[in-house]
């Protein structure tokens, strides 16, 4: 599976990798440095690998890097099975950015629970 985020997501996406490999599945990270204009080619060559990927981003759906992501291994001719995890579509309601991260499975489990199904093995 190929894990992908920026930013400070980046540091969830990393521990969803690790309990991954504790599970016996190797995740392969990308970072993304930028997301304007996004430089797919480390996606691409990964998930080209893996045919999984999945992108975790505290960022509205519509419009996301994810979304992006996906059309550019599209259009790269790239098969693969994609999951997008974000913030929704509708408002996120305030709190503790800890307890709406989990809620949104944005979290290190949430992440890795998310991969575990899309590889269906949860």
């Amino acid at each position: 599976i190929t894990l992908v985020s920026y930013g400070t997501e980046i540091n969830q996406v990393l521990e969803a990798a690790r309990q991954l490999e504790t599970r016996g599945v190797q995740a392969e990270v990308v970072k993304l440095n930028q997301i304007t204009p996004i430089d797919p080619q480390k996606v691409i060559q990964s998930v080209s690998k893996t045919g999984v990927l999945l992108v975790a981003e505290d960022s509205a759906a519509h419009g996301c890097v994810g979304q992006r992501l996906a059309a550019m291994l599209e259009a790269s001719g790239v098969s693969a099975k994609v999951v997008l995890i974000n913030c929704g579509e509708g408002f996120v309601r305030h709190g503790k950015t800890e307890l709406l991260k989990t809620e949104l499975f944005l979290d290190g489990d949430g992440i890795t629970k998310r991969a575990w199904e899309v590889l269906g093995r949860g």
